[in-house]
């Protein structure tokens, strides 16, 4: 009982940031991939997922070290212009991640409820903006994250499936380890999907925000990375789980909300609530993370590194929740409308803000990466190696990504 407890405390902001990363982008993209591709796509989800794992455990070590935060490090080793270009791109995935989840959470709203989506994507910002000016965020935390776990009923549902259908496992091991036969260049396309629906690059400052703030030693950074690995073991299996569901049980080409609740279909009468909770929870979770990681890189541009709580005090947190709102609501929008006017889907809607998301996640997974080589120099060759892997990684995804939907792969 008492390892329990020992282990239930030692879960924190690494289970936070796993699971805020795990809201509409990555339930929409995993979904359409998973009906359209089947098996023959975990392989990229798995690999987006092994990623996204090896830079949140550089980014521990480089706040364990460095005491620092990411950008004012960055601004002392690397200057302010390279560092503002950082900052510029993190603005961009943040605030476009926080448009797909108001859209995400108001199209859902309309199909469940019947709410017009325009009236909830006013409404669900200015509760996001109420909740965002709340001195107790570390009870709201605890709460979305717990509402947030009833999506691992797609977990479940995996786990009936292949009870229900034994030698579909080896279609699974296939699907694990060998690439999909490549005919179409939309396929570079949906993969750079992916690595951006996976991406979150918010977590990297949200991670290193809170091990400066909770002054962790070096020989505390294996009890961080248990942190980080029960979220991210989570996130994953729910990521490939719900490929697998959608593969299972979706209609071959989703295209709106209901065809995504579809996949859901074995849970009955209740496969609308639990993913409407599910979305709701996450989106808010997702938003609140970002706003609070906003107003922590734009505080360290101006300022030092500051305390968490401090920040959430501080005259700039109320700025940062507005400005990044605003602009939120206003993408949310344009995009919604231009999509509605020159054609297009709820899951192209996901797919825009996947692909912006995954173009400006690889700048700030590059800087992390250049911040460990510059304050662990005695870091093994083999450990550089697979850094530096990681990064040209990414980057090949985003540029094959480009030239797939340029019709060039």
């Amino acid at each position: 009982m008492k390892s329990f407890k020992k282990f239930i405390g030692i879960l924190g902001p690494g289970l936070i940031s796993a699971v805020s990363g795990l809201e509409i982008t990555n339930i929409g993209i995993f979904t359409y991939v998973g009906s359209l591709y089947g098996f023959k796509i975990l392989w990229v989800i798995v690999l987006a997922s092994v990623i996204i794992a090896l830079l949140q455990q550089l980014a521990v070590e480089v706040g364990v070290v460095m005491r620092e935060g990411v950008i004012v490090k960055s601004k002392k080793l690397f200057g302010k212009i390279l560092t503002l270009t950082v900052l510029s791109s993190l603005y961009i995935a943040n605030v476009v991640t926080i448009a797909i989840n108001i859209i995400g959470a108001s199209f859902t709203i309309n199909a469940i409820a019947g709410i017009p989506w325009f009236l909830t994507l006013i409404s669900f910002p200015l509760l996001i903006f109420a909740l965002a000016l709340r001195k107790e965020y570390c009870y709201l935390e605890r709460i979305l994250t717990t509402l947030s776990f009833v999506l691992s009923a797609y977990i479940v549902l995996m786990v009936l499936h292949f009870i229900q259908n034994p030698f579909s496992l080896k279609d699974l091991v296939a699907g694990l380890i060998i690439p999909l036969e490549v005919s179409k260049s939309s396929y570079f396309v949906d993969v750079l999907a992916i690595f951006g629906a996976a991406a979150a690059p918010y977590a990297l400052i949200f991670q290193t925000s809170s091990i400066i703030m909770k002054g962790l030693k070096i020989h505390e950074i294996p009890r961080e990375f248990l942190d980080i690995s029960v979220g991210l073991l989570f996130t994953s299996l729910a990521s490939i789980s719900i490929a697998i569901v959608a593969a299972a049980y979706a209609p071959q080409y989703i295209s709106t909300i209901h065809d995504m609740i579809l996949a859901l279909k074995p849970l009955g009468f209740i496969a609308p609530t639990l993913f409407c909770i599910g979305i709701l929870a996450s989106s808010t979770l997702a938003i609140e993370a970002i706003i609070l990681c906003n107003a922590y890189m734009f505080y360290e541009y101006s300022a030092e590194t500051m305390n968490l709580k401090d920040i959430v005090a501080s005259k700039l947190y109320y700025k940062t929740a507005i400005v990044t709102i605003t602009t939120s609501v206003i993408l949310a929008f344009i995009h919604v409308i231009l999509r509605l006017k020159y054609g297009g889907t709820f899951t192209d809607l996901i797919k825009d803000s996947s692909i912006i998301i995954s173009l400006t996640s690889w700048i700030p997974a590059l800087f992390v990466v250049l911040l460990y080589w510059e304050v662990k120099p005695l870091a093994s060759s083999f450990i550089k190696i697979v850094s530096a892997l990681i990064v040209g990684s990414l980057i090949v995804v985003n540029v094959v990504g480009i030239l797939g939907a340029l019709g060039l792969g």
